[in-house]
């Protein structure tokens, strides 16, 4: 599977994002209205950095949004969303090592990787749970989500093994 990432530093770059997440942001988490998900994306801009996913036709089939706390050498991971047509399949993996193998070469401090998942999404949830344990729930802008963590390697170990059996 041929996929491509693209750190996002160019306004074309952003532009596409933002269109992506505001297509796509209900799947995301239900409660993501325009105006929030404006602010996500104003924020990301600021705060964040953000990667595109491109399939071998160079159509974006992903965005990964994510930063990086040095002190505590923690990865956290604010949105990974795919096209529709691209879950159920392994491009989540192959996207996610791609993109996590990038990230944990630019930050080798690096030790715990963390994301949040909304509560009630029983196929986000159970896709995390393969891989991070769920530390706990905590309420995001009034809807409760949950915290998942896992040890860099553990992570890496886990995207790897479907590599080593092709």
């Amino acid at each position: 599977m041929e996929l491509r990432i693209i750190i996002c530093q160019e306004d074309e770059h952003f532009e596409t994002f933002a269109r992506f997440l505001m297509k796509y942001r209900k799947d995301l988490y239900s409660s993501y209205d325009i105006q929030f998900t404006i602010n996500v994306i104003c924020d990301a801009f600021i705060h964040s950095k953000i990667v595109l996913l491109l399939d071998n036709q160079e159509s974006v089939i992903g965005c990964f949004v994510y930063h990086v706390d040095e002190d505590s050498n923690v990865l956290f991971i604010e949105q990974a969303l795919l096209h529709p047509d691209s879950r159920r399949r392994l491009t989540f993996i192959y996207g996610m090592k791609q993109i996590l193998d990038h990230i944990f070469i630019t930050n080798p401090s690096i030790k715990v990787v963390q994301f949040l998942a909304e509560t009630n999404n029983s196929y986000i949830n159970h896709l995390y749970s393969k891989f991070a344990t769920m530390l706990t729930s905590i309420k995001v802008v009034g809807e409760k989500r949950n915290l998942y963590s896992t040890d860099k390697d553990q992570l890496v170990n886990y995207y790897n093994q479907f590599f080593e059996r092709r």
